[in-house]
């Protein structure tokens, strides 16, 4: 875990190929998360800052990805965060904000950089989400430029600081994401911006939703829900299934003491990381190292670890109950009330 001085630990996000050099320690880990401080963000609210020239010349790229936020923070895959306190979430906007060619945010990107630009965007207007001095739900999600880095093997990370204070409980949350762009600097089409990055998003959006400020559910050792079941032992890229169809990550669920959702849309690992980004080693339909429909890796939908759409865990047909037949007895005739017919199994 990277470090930060607000923090005893902060996530940090593995990227395709890289997730199990940076939360390896965390990968296999079984038992009960603990709260701490329970410090989670209780109704999540989510901001989102598309931070590149790329978002104005593919609008569609925004329309997208916000339809994926606004129907993932309300759908089923928000359902198990309630045992951590977090009920489901909204969509609160979003903005595209092209970097100033004559003064562009450094190549290298540290949390510093990117807080000092969130800060500077809310004082001056340029994002009029302004956190309440007690704030405790709202996150900043920032795609970064594509002419950035967030360091090598990292896909995002999610971290905490206040604003108009100096002192006191932190109330300015944000999170960083620079998967988009970290196979390819433009996405094909906007469905390839999404499908590139919904599954790191969804990391980040659970961890911090659980852990706001480093005083939430993580282990003793600083592996958060989304670090745990991120890859398996020894992986070489994280893995993702479909909800409601969107890649997304698994998370722990302390409850089940298993990965959370497992199984979903049709009952096997949609495919790796790798599948997802879809063309970066392997064209759009396929292959050697996966594409977005399958691959030697697995792709989105199919491959060697099994497609969304069939594979060792595809669902079995409904099994079909017999109908009961009822008999009714006749009341008996006598002084008393009949009573109720008694239903018997044939």
């Amino acid at each position: 875990m990277a470090r930060h001085k607000h923090l005893p630990y902060v996530s940090a996000r593995g990227a395709n190929g890289g997730g199990e050099h940076v939360n390896s320690q965390c990968h296999g880990w079984i038992g009960t998360v603990p709260g701490h401080q329970r410090h989670v963000m209780a109704s999540p609210q989510v901001y989102a800052i598309y931070w590149d020239a790329y978002f104005r010349e593919t609008p569609a790229a925004v329309t997208v990805m916000n339809r994926f936020l606004r129907e993932i923070l309300r759908g089923s895959y928000m359902s198990r965060l309630r045992q951590y306190g977090v009920r489901s979430g909204k969509f609160v906007g979003s903005r595209v904000i092209v970097p100033d060619p004559q003064n562009p945010p450094p190549s290298s990107l540290t949390p510093a950089n990117i807080e000092a630009q969130l800060q500077s965007w809310i004082k001056y207007g340029t994002v009029t989400m302004r956190p309440d001095p007690r704030e405790t739900n709202r996150l900043f999600l920032i795609f970064t430029p594509n002419t950035t880095s967030l360091g090598p093997g990292l896909c995002g990370y999610h971290r905490n600081g206040r604003y108009g204070k100096s002192s006191g409980e932190p109330n300015l949350f944000w999170a960083a994401v620079q998967q988009w762009h970290y196979i390819v600097q433009s996405p094909p089409s906007p469905r390839a911006f999404a499908d590139s990055c919904t599954w790191a998003v969804s990391h980040e959006l659970v961890e911090a939703f659980t852990d706001r400020d480093g005083k939430g559910y993580r282990t003793n050792s600083g592996c958060e829900i989304g670090d745990i079941c991120e890859c398996p032992v020894g992986c070489p890229e994280p893995k993702t299934v479909k909800v409601d169809g969107w890649l997304v990550e698994t998370y722990w669920d302390n409850q089940g003491q298993t990965c959370y959702p497992e199984g979903a849309d049709g009952g096997v690992h949609a495919g790796t990381a790798g599948g997802a980004n879809a063309g970066a080693n392997g064209g759009a339909n396929g292959g050697a190292n996966g594409g977005a429909n399958g691959g030697a890796n697995g792709g989105a939908n199919g491959g060697a670890n099994g497609g969304a759409n069939g594979g060792a865990g595809a669902p079995k047909p409904p099994r079909r109950i017999p109908k009961r037949r009822v008999r009714r007895r006749s009341p008996r005739r006598s002084g008393h009330s009949p009573s109720r017919a008694r239903k018997r199994r044939a």
